[in-house]
């Protein structure tokens, strides 16, 4: 049973790799196509076969080399059903990680429009309503000083002209 499992699990790794290996490919040359992929090209039964055999097939061209010395031609070949299973069961795994990935992307690009422009509409906001934003309170100070001094000045031009008058 523990040698079935290995199997099972190095098969799952196979197809997780190769599907793995194919997204690293598209990711650095966009214009290569995403071919080992399960979910991408639908959910119809007669898709999800025409991909297990496909699996199938591979994996009965490829048993024979993969045989060893307590391993025979015969038993590679029985349990290749079960191999070409797991491994569309390892790309399946990898497109879930994919879409997942892509719906990250897609909700981080939605919240930073979002948040772009719940900037913009508080700075509006603010800017309606005359408040100083992002200043220190330093320079909120020095500001606060500016427009005492320029009110002071204000008023000493007001009193010349009533003088003058």
């Amino acid at each position: 049973m523990n040698a079935l499992a290995n199997q099972a699990i190095a098969n799952l790794f196979i197809g997780f790799g190769l599907a793995f290996v194919n997204v690293i490919i598209c990711y650095f040359l966009p214009f290569a196509p995403r071919i080992i992929s399960v979910l991408r090209w639908g959910k119809r039964p007669h898709i999800w076969i025409g991909i297990y055999f496909i699996a199938l097939i591979i994996q009965l061209v490829t048993s024979p080399y993969f045989r060893s010395l307590i391993v025979s031609v015969s038993a590679e070949l029985a349990w290749s059903p079960y191999q070409a299973l797991f491994n569309v069961l390892g790309i399946v795994i990898m497109d879930l990680f994919v879409m997942g990935w892509d719906a990250i992307r897609k909700g981080s690009v939605t919240g930073r429009k979002r948040l772009n422009s719940a900037r913009t509409y508080v700075g509006e906001k603010l800017d309606d309503l005359n408040l100083p934003i992002g200043t220190t309170p330093e320079e909120q100070q020095a500001q606060a000083e500016a427009a005492a001094q320029a009110t002071a000045e204000r008023k000493q031009r007001l009193n010349e002209r009533l003088e003058d008058y």
